[in-house]
């Protein structure tokens, strides 16, 4: 049976982009033709976690941009490089027959458009965002991201918890609806792990005598930044050795007006903003603790990270988060109305390293148990041969 995978982006190392290339790891490893359409040119890895990626082929999507209304410089670019080479990319996509044509998230679907006949009734899109995900980006787009969903027979969606707010918001057949959850690389988490962590600390110019916390994430109002940094002197009152690190890019006003805010703080000296690190991994593993304060999220890639890698989590417990994360389990949980709990929650593991390494070995068993890409792989294996028997 022939598949296919439609993504925007493969050369980037965000999660969404991440998360593109653990898909086609399963796709190609489930057996079936397997090809992979993309937005751009960038050329696949040869492997991923010891499964080959080198013989997939590869195309490139049509643009489908239309002549731009008001006329800009970059739209006019976008418009003729999409009227230049989209009839090609059509002819070379007309070859393609496939039975299920996976789409890669809801700003993929914008590529979906110009080869929907392709699929027929068969395209699945894979859902990463949850509605306070989109609302919380500071527009209301909760609407125009169920039409995209509703354009599609079926669906895969990355939380369970979010599967059921969609299904519940659009009214969608829970039949056609599915769990997968995200995976992440673990080659390079085992490689980590196989690493001596105080020298790590020392490369990375980890203090040995500091409780360092750890943030990695866009520095965006989604992802609440602005929620520990409010908190910090309260921190730093309960936890004198601590750090914050920052790892994420710095764009926008957003993070500049946190940058300075810390900057005529008394604690400019304690707060860390690292910038785009890529790969973030050894930070995550550096870390004491991991602290993710997000307004809206699908299933964090990072917290994945972060239990794989043996690092106690404390969290907002928006959206799918609490399936990743079980509260005084393997981590800590707060309502991101009352960030103050988090304070209590890093003030609870820096003074204790019994429950620092209890939350580690739980969460790395429970991301094993659950989320590993074992699992994954078996997980699209079974959907792939649900849906063709369908067929």
């Amino acid at each position: 049976m022939q598949i296919a995978l439609l993504t925007r982006i493969m050369g980037a190392s965000s999660g969404v982009t991440l998360s593109a290339w653990d898909v086609a790891v399963a796709l190609e490893a489930s057996g079936h033709d397997f090809h992979l359409i993309t937005a751009d040119g960038v050329s696949a890895p040869k492997s991923i976690d010891r499964y080959s990626l080198e013989n997939i082929p590869r195309y490139m999507s049509p643009k489908g941009e239309a002549f731009p209304n008001p006329v800009s410089f970059t739209g006019l670019r976008r418009w003729a490089e999409s009227a230049l080479f989209d009839p090609v990319r059509h002819r070379r996509l007309a070859k393609l027959k496939p039975a299920l044509l996976f789409v890669n998230g809801l700003n993929a679907h914008r590529f979906f458009s110009p080869i929907s006949k392709l699929a027929g009734d068969s395209s699945i899109l894979i859902v990463r965002e949850s509605l306070s995900h989109l609302v919380s980006s500071g527009n209301s787009e909760s609407h125009n991201g169920g039409e995209k969903i509703l354009a599609h027979p079926y669906r895969i969606f990355v939380s369970d918890l979010v599967r059921q707010e969609w299904n519940d918001y659009l009214g969608l057949d829970p039949n056609f609806s599915f769990y997968i959850p995200n995976c992440i690389r673990e080659s390079e988490a085992n490689a980590l792990l196989a690493q001596s962590k105080s020298e790590l600390r020392r490369k990375l110019g980890f203090s040995d005598n500091g409780f360092h916390i750890v943030n990695v994430s866009s520095i965006q109002p989604r992802k609440g930044q602005d929620l520990i940094i409010n908190q910090m002197a309260e921190i730093f009152h309960l936890i004198p050795e601590a750090m914050l690190h920052f790892v994420g890019p710095l764009r926008g006003a957003f993070a500049k007006n946190l940058q300075k805010k810390v900057k005529q703080s008394p604690f400019s000296q304690k707060v860390i903003f690292h910038g785009q690190v890529a790969p973030a991994l050894p930070l995550i593993y550096a870390a004491d603790t991991f602290l993710l304060s997000s307004r809206g999220e699908a299933l964090p890639r990072v917290i994945l990270e972060a239990m794989a890698l043996g690092i106690p989590v404390v969290s907002s417990d928006v959206d799918g988060i609490p399936e990743l994360v079980k509260h005084s389990e393997n981590g800590y949980l707060f309502p991101i109305d009352e960030p103050e709990q988090m304070c209590d929650f890093l003030n609870k593991l820096a003074n204790n390293s019994q429950l620092r390494q209890q939350f580690a070995e739980a969460s790395q068993q429970r991301y094993h148990d659950n989320f590993c890409r074992k699992l994954q792989i078996e997980r699209y294996a079974a959907l792939i041969r649900r849906l063709g028997e369908n067929g």
